[in-house]
Formats: structure tokens, sequence, C-alpha cells
């Protein structure tokens, strides 16, 4: 596999009466074949007929799905059971545990030999093949379902997992290739024909000891002995195998592999053992995975025929993070809960002690630079594309203590090689090398990206040198898979050893240039009014959605007859950059898109793209696209804030949108680095132009105690109140500094990862009106979201915020550390966009939009969305007595490709759930009978993805709310 790999893989296999068959239930009944085949072959040896092959094949699959759900009903999941009885027999939403699986598997083996007189360790042995077989075609069906991710990885095979972060090592699949070599390596011992029990000693010795090698890569997270996930079962396995081959006695018992079986000639008719087997090995194909599962909720976004339904119910339950609901925080208690169950404690103490810490004279000392190449040029980087760069670090007027270090850090986030120093043939091989006599350097890997070099020997003196030929081996050292101006290679310094160090803040920088033309994007003004000029951006992409600056060719634009009017070709050069503006006319009403087609004068393939769509004269109200949310090289991001803005208003075409790096997170700390700051609020005076696009100043208070908001500024200035400044800890102190301003705050990935909302906070009704309810990271909206944010929190959404009686509306933001505003769904499974309606492109304008919640949310596309109660707009407060309670429910919409279903939520229940097929629009009404005080009601919809149908994309309005 050639990698990073973006793992979109429909774990559906097909369906069957309304039940879903699925890959992983798949392997497992390939696993039961590969027994019963495995038997079968070895029966001779085994000393059992035909119709034992059969009978032991039989007892081991009731067993052991007997077991694997016991175990999972009693010791694993009870909460989901307790309640719902009859959850036990639904094994088609899951809950098999694979552990229990090989319990049930060694006592129907242990039954089978007591009745039958048989040798238990020969057919331990035969048992120890099929398991390893079993467990490769698992890993492989595991893998497929988007489960068991590894560390953060920067190897070309690392894999991005649905729900979580960056890339992964896959280490489903390091097991699966373990196991692979488990079954040849029993195989090749069998055929030395060694005395029983010998293959199962093996089996669990050897399967613990790569086990625990796989597992290595696995994010540890402390478990038991400190060792990771998975590790200690490994350890306790291959600690069985070493017992089992020393207590096996050294002779007799050795299988001859010929003869006859006893009973052979007396064999019964295998009809009825066949049909039951066949059945066993069809039943699981209905299981979806390891744990019980709300089906819909955990796979809808990927497999939109996947809907609520009697066999597939609700089930609450958290996908990650199960806490027991009495462990959650109350929503409102009567003072504000200080230490949220979710609070990353152990970050937040981290990042504490390092503001403390005191940094000695000699930290962060010295210069460093990039070593031009041969032709006198600075190097540069192609986006994802292996090279290889010479940094060079001179000490400064302190030097560097014996036993201090220089550490070299390239970008940690998106996709550098970790330089390493131990294997040539691997990706970011660093040759660590000075010239100073009597200085001895010793190199070690740290951290993800993180080359530390410890000074030996004697100090390394003001003006010597330490050379970092990173990439220095045949695999060269892949860069930053996103594009970018000022990538750093970061350099810190520990001058006098004593575990402090300090970052050069001129650290070397270089350019990440683009990758090859990949996509085209068209984007059309949502609403237009007949006879007036409709913008339209045109813009040249690579694979992971950088613009290609480098770009010259021709895109030829068509649009339906009695349309738009077009110009038959665009032309794009230099000048442009990749991305160009012109203008198209409405002559007539309607819907209407534009298709490109792009040729490339360097010879690329021929691209094709249809673009949003613009309702002309459809009574829609005017909607402006935005992006509150983003990062860039400033904190934990990619590039300049410079290009972020320029990337917001060019390419992606957005109204309006904000930059909005940590307070104390990435490298560089904008709370300790007032230049930052000010180089952001420049970019937002240099890009802010009232009428065509509106540059807002913002940052992210990154509260690893309570969560992370971002702060955004309707107004020229604002300042940075870090959430690491005793006077800004707590949300209300945030609110507090920042009464009287024209800001807001915004509540994001509340539900989950990396951290939720503490809500008991409750958010200030003036300051925070709306609340982020999608982004990269995935829907907070509700448990039964398409999408869902990796480690929700039962109880912590924000519908269950809804139900709590908070009031606000909802907007969309990317979130997007790729510096791609408005776009940073093109490289992550969601994105996010915020849309208002508002007449004027203005600061003022977009403030009151969202201050009186006319605003809705989508991951990423420019869905028209319109809702209307009872002819008030979305957002509304209907207060019941001054008005009669309303029951028309209007849902106009406009997908950018086929809708796939709309829902309504009324009170926290999804009580219209209604497919739509495959139509463009949509214009509906739906009653709504005996609304009470203190209900919600808000609309979902989703829409398939015409780049990828195995997503889904949706849009969600602002509640009404009745009063």
């Amino acid at each position: 596999m050639r990698g990073p790999f973006v793992h979109e893989i429909d774990p559906v296999l097909a369906e069957a009466g309304g039940l879903c068959l699925w890959y992983y239930g798949l392997a497992a009944s390939l696993g039961l074949f590969a027994l019963f085949l495995w038997l079968k072959g070895l029966r001779r040896s085994l000393g059992i007929t035909p119709g034992e092959v059969y009978g032991l094949s039989l007892l081991v699959a009731l067993c052991a799905l007997l077991s694997g759900r016991l175990v999972d009903v009693v010791l694993i999941e009870p909460d989901v059971y307790r309640g719902h009885p009859w959850r036990v027999f639904a094994i088609w939403l899951g809950g098999i545990s694979p552990h229990g699986l090989l319990l049930g598997a060694g006592l129907a083996a242990l039954l089978f030999c007591r009745a039958r007189g048989r040798s238990f360790l020969r057919v331990a042995d035969a048992l120890a093949l099929a398991a390893a077989t079993y467990t490769a075609l698992s890993c492989a069906g595991s893998f497929i379902d988007g489960r068991a991710t590894g560390a953060i990885s920067s190897a070309p095979f690392a894999v991005a997992f649905p729900g979580a972060e960056g890339f992964r090592h896959p280490v489903v699949l390091y097991h699966g290739l373990k196991n692979v070599l488990l079954v040849l390596l029993l195989v090749l011992l069998r055929r030395t024909r060694p005395r029983s029990g010998m293959l199962l000693a093996h089996g669990l010795l050897w399967g613990g000891l790569l086990g625990l090698a796989a597992d290595a890569f696995r994010a540890p997270d402390g478990g038991f002995l400190g060792l990771a996930p998975g590790q200690a079962e490994n350890a306790i396995a291959a600690l069985l195998g070493a017992a089992c081959w020393i207590a096996l006695p050294r002779r007799g018992d050795v299988p001859r592999g010929a003869g006859a079986a006893p009973g052979e000639a007396a064999a019964r008719s295998l009809l009825l053992p066949r049909a039951a087997l066949g059945v066993f090995l069809l039943l699981p194909l209905v299981v979806p995975s390891a744990r019980l599962q709300d089906v819909p909720a955990r796979y809808g976004w990927r497999h939109p025929g996947l809907r609520y339904s009697a066999l597939y119910p609700r089930v609450a339950r958290a996908p990650s993070l199960d806490a027991p609901a009495a462990a959650l925080p109350e929503f409102f208690p009567a003072e504000p809960n200080p230490a949220p169950l979710t609070a990353e404690e152990k970050t937040a103490a981290q990042l504490q002690e390092d503001l403390q810490a005191t940094r000695h004279a000699a930290d962060g000392g010295g210069s460093a630079w990039l070593e031009a190449g041969a032709d006198g040029q600075l190097p540069h980087a192609r986006a994802g594309t292996p090279g290889a760069w010479t940094i060079v670090y001179r000490a400064g007027p302190l030097g560097v203590a014996a036993g201090g270090h220089v550490f070299l850090q390239v970008g940690p986030f998106w996709g550098w090689s970790t330089p390493q120093v131990e294997n040539p043939a691997y990706p970011g091989f660093t040759e660590v090398s000075t010239s100073a006599r009597g200085v001895e350097l010793e190199p070690r890997v740290l951290d993800e990206g993180l080359l530390g070099v410890e000074v030996k020997g004697r100090a390394l003196e003001p003006g010597e040198i330490i050379r970092f030929a990173y990439g220095a081996g045949s695999a060269g050292a892949l860069a930053d898979r996103y594009a970018e101006r000022g990538a750093r290679f970061w350099i810190a310094v520990d001058g006098d050893g004593d575990g402090v160090r300090a970052l050069l803040e001129n650290s070397p920088a270089l350019d990440v240039l683009p990758g090859p033309a990949a996509r085209l994007v068209l984007t059309l003004q949502s609403s237009a009014r007949r006879g007036e000029a409709v913008p339209l951006v045109v813009a040249v992409l690579d694979a992971t959605g950088s613009v290609c600056t480098d770009f010259e060719g021709e895109v030829e634009l068509s649009a339906a007859a009695g349309g738009l009017v077009v110009p038959e070709a665009v032309i794009l050069d230099a000048r442009h950059q990749g991305a160009r503006r012109i203008e198209a006319q409405a002559p007539r009403p309607g819907v209407f898109r534009v298709a490109g087609r792009l040729r490339s004068t360097s010879g690329t393939a021929e691209i094709a793209a249809l673009s949003n769509p613009v309702a002309v004269d459809q009574g829609w109200p005017r909607i402006l696209w935005g992006d509150l949310h983003g990062h860039s090289g400033f904190s934990d991001g990619t590039g300049l804030p410079e290009d972020y803005y320029r990337y917001a208003r060019d390419v992606a075409a957005l109204d309006f949108a904000a930059l909005t790096d940590h307070d104390h997170y990435g490298m560089l700390f904008l709370d300790q680095h007032p230049f930052l700051w000010d180089e952001i609020r420049a970019a937002v005076r240099r890009f802010h132009e009232p009428g065509r696009f509106v540059a807002l100043l913002g940052y992210e208070w990154t509260s690893w105690i309570h969560g992370h908001r971002h702060v955004v500024f309707f107004q020229d200035d604002g300042e940075v109140l870090s959430s690491l400044n005793a006077a800004y800890r707590t949300p209300a102190q945030l609110w507090e500094g920042l009464r009287g301003r024209r800001a807001l705050t915004f509540a994001h990935h509340s539900a989950g990862g990396p951290i939720a909302t503490n809500w008991s906070y409750r958010p200030d009704p003036d300051l925070e009106p709306v609340t982020e309810v999608c982004s990269v990271h995935g829907s907070s909206e509700a448990l039964d979201a398409p999408n869902l944010i990796y480690r929700a929190v039962r109880g912590n959404t924000v519908r269950d915020a809804l139900d709590h009686g908070l009031r606000f509306g909802f907007a969309g933001s990317g979130d997007g550390h790729d510096g791609h505003p408005g776009l940073a769904h093109l490289a992550a499974p969601s994105g996010g966009l915020a849309a208002v309606f508002a007449e004027e492109t203005t600061r003022e304008g977009i403030l009151a939009a969202l201050r009186s919640r006319r605003a809705y949310a989508t991951n990423g596309a420019r869905l028209l969305l319109d809702v209307q109660l009872g002819g008030r707009s979305m957002g509304s407060t209907i207060v019941l007595g001054e008005e009669p309670a309303p029951r028309e429910l209007t849902v106009r919409a406009i997908g950018t490709g086929p809708l796939a279903g709309v829902e309504v939520i009324r009170g926290g229940q999804v009580v219209v759930a209604e497919p739509l097929g495959e139509a463009l629009e949509l214009e509906t009404t739906f009653r709504l009978e005996g609304l009470r005080r203190g209900e919600y009601v808000y609309v979902r919809v989703t829409q398939f993805d015409l780049e990828n149908p195995q997503r889904l994309l949706l849009a969600w309005s602002s509640p009404f709310f009745i009063e």
C-alpha cells in the first residue's frame, strides 16, 4: 500500500432482507471455513472420522459464538444490555468478544476430546493453525471496518482512519501480517513431526511475542503495567506458550499422519452436518464488529442506506468514551465544575510547567540556516515528495555545555518524515556531524518529528557547527503533504543540559510547492437576481487541496442552454497563481450550475468538475459563506496568515473568514510572542474589503480543562486572552474579559475529541449565540449523527446541550490545519462551513446575522437550505401566547449533488426521517402538532457525495425555540 492512505472503505458488503452483510463478518465466515479445511486435511493424524470433522467444526462454531457473546454481555458491555435484554440475541448489532471466541473454541475442543476419547493436544495443535488463520482474516475485516488505529506516523504506509486525528500506523494490518507469518511458521514446524501440543505452545509463544512487537505501534495510554492496549494479553499468551513448551513431555504422542481413522467405514450421511455447517458459515456475515454498535450512527455517514429501523435501533452508548451516565458532570450545577471528567489534566500541567520553567541564557542560543544547493539556490520541497536538506546550526556566544542538547524538530503535524538515525533505507534518515574536535554527538529520536542530539566529550564552543543532513538515506525524507510558504525546520537548544530548551525564533524555513494538478473546483455565488453578474471562481488544486500556483492551462466552461452565460474557456497563466475570478450572467430565473473541464499545457490528463448551484430569483435570501476557524504555521497548521486569507478569498471564494491560531499550542505561542499576533492583525487589515471579502481577527482559546473555543473579533483590533493566564482560565473569565467588545466565542468539537466542552459553564447568550456543530473532527450534533466526532461523550453533544435549555444557532467551520479555509473537507473525512443570511458583506451584517441565529451549518458542501416554521426564519424564538403555536415547517434545499434524506429533530427526538432518493432539490412542508414551551426544532439534510459515494454531506438548520 502506498500512502498516506485515507481510509474511506465502505464496510458493508451487501444487503439481504433488511440486514447488512459486512466484510468484518465475511472474515469470520472465512475463518470458520478455514477451521473446517484444516480439520479435514489433518483428520487422519487427529484420528477422527469425516463426520467428526463436521461435528467438531460445528461444536467450535457454536461454543465460540456463545462464549463470545457471553463475555461481551457479562464482562465488557453490560450497561448497553441492561434494560434491553432482547439485545442479547441481536448479534447483527455486533457485540462478539474476540477473547470469548478463543475461549469458546478451546472449551469446544476439550468437550469433544472427552466425549470421543481423542487426544486434546493433537486437536489443540490443529486449532492453533486454525486460530492463526482466522485471526489473520479477522484483521483484514477489522481494517476494512476502520478499527484498531495506531500511533500517529509519517510512514509512507500510514493511514488516516475515520474519526482519528492525523495519519496513523495501521496496527491491525501489522497483526494480520504477524498471523500470516505465524501460520507459515506452524506449517513448517508441523513438517518436523513435533510431539503433540508443540504447535499450540509455539502458536501462543510466537503469537504473543510478535503481537507485542505489533502493538508497540499503538498509541500508548498507560495500560496494565504500563503496557500499551493489547500488550498485556500478548505478554500473557507468550508466557503461557513458554510454560506449555517447558511442561510438555519430551517423548511420546508424536502424530504419524497416516492410517485410517476409526469408524470411517461406518460414517453416516453427511447431508445434515453439511447443511448445519452452511448455516454457521453464513451467520457471521450479519455481524458488524466486535462491539455492540449503534449501527446507523457508526456507519451511516459511509453507507447512506443505513437508517434507523426495528432491526437497527438507536443504542445510547458512546462510541469511544463510554463513561457511565452517573459519572458525567451535571450540565448546570449550582457551581460550575472546575475539573470535568473529560479534562486533559496532564496536557494542561505540561504546558503550565513549560511556561513557568526557568531558561538558561544559553538556551535557544545560536543561529541556523539551510545549506544552498550545488547551483547556489536555496532549496525548496514538493508536497508529499521525498527530498534531502542540510540544516546547519552554529553555537551562540555561550556555546552548548557537555550534556546539553541541540534538537531538530521538523513540522510535527502534517507529514514530514521523523528524523531518524537507525536505518538509512527508511524515510527521514539523518546524518548528524560536526567538525569540532573532541566533541561527540549522540543523536536519538525523542518523539514524532523530533531528533535530539546530546553534546558529549566537551562543550560545543561558540561558533562551532553541527550539521543535520536530513533525508540523507536512499528513501530521502517526505515533505509536508500540503503546500506552504515558510515551513520551518525548528532548531531548539538546551544550552546548559538541565532538560529545559528554547527554540530559535529564526529557525530556517523553506517553501513547499504544490503537487501536480489533480482537481478542479468551480464556486458560484449561491443566490442572485436576474440580470446581475454572478461571480465564479475557477481554481486548480493538487490532490490534497493546495492551489497549483504554477499551473498554466485552459479550463473549458459550459452551462445548460438558457441558463447562465459563461465564457467558453478561461485561461490561467502565471499571473493567476492557480485561481481566477470571472463573472457569469444570469438572464433568467432558475437554479443553475456550471460544468468545467481542465486542460493543461503540460499535458496533464483532463479533469472535470461541476459547480455548486446558484438560485436566481427563486426567493432565496442572500447567503454568505464563511469559515470562522482554522490554523496556520503560527500554531499547529501550515502556511502564513497572508496565504490563509488569500486562499479563503481567491481560491475557496469565501465571503468571510477568520484565522484562529492557538493562544498557547504549536511551536511558538501567540501569548508569548507578540510579533506573531501583530503579523496576523496586519494580514487581517490587508485583506479586509467590505462588500467583497470580510477578514476577521481571531484566535483559539485552548483550554485543556474546559474545552476549546475560538474567539472572533468583529472590529479592527483585539487581544489574546490566553487560557494559561490566571485571569482567563475559565469560560466565565473569558466572557468577562470580552464583554463590551464586538466579539463572539464558539465552542467546537464540543462532544468529544480532542477535548469535550465543559457545559457546566452556561454559554454567555450575547457572546456565544452560535455553536460549531461540525468540522474536520466530525459532527458534535448528536450520537445519531453521521460522521460522529471521535471519542464522543454520551450526554455531552450539542443536542444534549439543547435538551438542557441552551439556546444557540448552528454554524460549521473547518478547523482546518492545512491552510485551506473553506475547502478543508477536500483532504479530510469531514469539513465545515458557516452559512449566514445577510444582505451586506460587512462585519456588522455578519455579526448581526450570527447574533440572531440566521445561520446554518454544512460539513463542507455549499448546500442551499432555507427552513421556516410558521413563516419565521431559522433561529427564531417563538413565544406562545403572543402568537399561536406554529404547525407548518417548510423546508427548501438545493444540493450540490443528489439529496439523500431530510430529518426533523423535535425536542431531542428525530420525529421525521424521510428518504429522498436522488432528487437535486427539495421543497416540502411537515406538520408539527402541539408544540410546547421549552421545545426546539431543527432540520438535518443529507446528500450523497459525488466525489466519494461512501461519504455523506450534511446541512443543519439553526433551531427554532418555543418559549
